[in-house]
């Protein structure tokens, strides 16, 4: 059973409160939120920060909704925030959380059970018990249980809203199918490239397992000629990162299968 925590997040103008998994459902983002009142302190700094009223927020790889309930309040009633998150216990939190915290802004949450990927159609979810953001499009082997998903081509979902819709923060977090996911928005995001911040999760391990690989991601984000800068949680710092800096980085982690080692990173214009 969900129970509803309050959030500790600074800059809130109006108090926000969630469902979460309990404790013993999920050892990770539920837990979090109920004790700390926060997940993730710095990279939700950088991404509240980022939004205002009018602005559109996308979240892919939502789970409960705890960064689409923020940016609810960021955006307001003027902009608009559409989340995915395609596993069905975390959806049924996150279309509560959405109704809840986009109650106050014009019901500006759109809550959308799907994944985003390259093409649409249906796949599966490898499910993690215990930690209900580890959810994967793979399997690793490990005997996990597996689920049926609508896979969404993101740029066709927003064309058929608005053609000309742009985002101002983009997240993305699907453990490994990063590159299914942008490849899916490459218009959007190009569309929106001058004024977009992207925040997304650089797993290399996981990008393999998913079929892809580390360099091919990297390939897609230089591309966007954006300054890259490394998310650092535990000095709360941005750290400006070259392709210099990141390709040694990758061929390490790929040359050693034991090595789960991730990034998160923040792409935008630094003009």
């Amino acid at each position: 059973m969900a129970k509803s925590y309050p959030l500790k997040v600074a800059g809130l103008q109006v108090p926000v409160s969630m469902l979460v998994h309990e404790h013993a459902d999920d050892t990770h983002v539920s837990r979090f939120i109920a004790s700390d009142g926060v997940w993730e302190e710095y990279e939700t700094q950088l991404i509240v920060e980022r939004l205002q009223a009018g602005d559109v927020f996308i979240d892919v790889g939502a789970n409960i909704g705890y960064y689409s309930a923020l940016a609810a309040q960021c955006v307001d009633r003027s902009g608009h925030v559409f989340g995915f998150e395609p596993e069905p216990l975390n959806y049924a939190l996150f279309a509560q959380n959405a109704a809840l915290s986009g109650a106050d802004y014009g019901d500006n949450v759109t809550a959308v059970n799907a994944a985003l990927a390259s093409q649409p159609g249906q796949g599966y979810l490898y499910l993690n018990e215990a930690n209900r953001g580890d959810h994967q499009i793979y399997d690793d082997g490990r005997g996990r249980n597996k689920t049926a998903i609508e896979l969404l081509h993101g740029d066709s979902y927003f064309d058929a809203i608005d053609p000309e819709l742009k985002a101002r923060v983009i997240k993305v977090d699907t453990q490994g199918a990063e590159i299914e996911v942008l490849t899916g928005l490459a218009k959007l995001v190009e569309r929106s490239r001058q004024g977009l911040s992207l925040v997304i999760e650089f797993w290399p391990r996981g990008l393999i397992n998913a079929g892809g690989n580390a360099h091919q991601l990297l390939d897609w984000l230089l591309a966007l000629e954006l300054s890259i800068f490394i998310i650092d949680q535990i000095d709360n710092r941005l750290i400006p990162a070259t392709e210099a800096d990141l390709r040694p980085w990758i061929d390490d982690l790929n040359n050693d299968a034991s090595n789960e080692g991730f990034l998160n990173l923040l792409l935008e214009n630094s003009i």
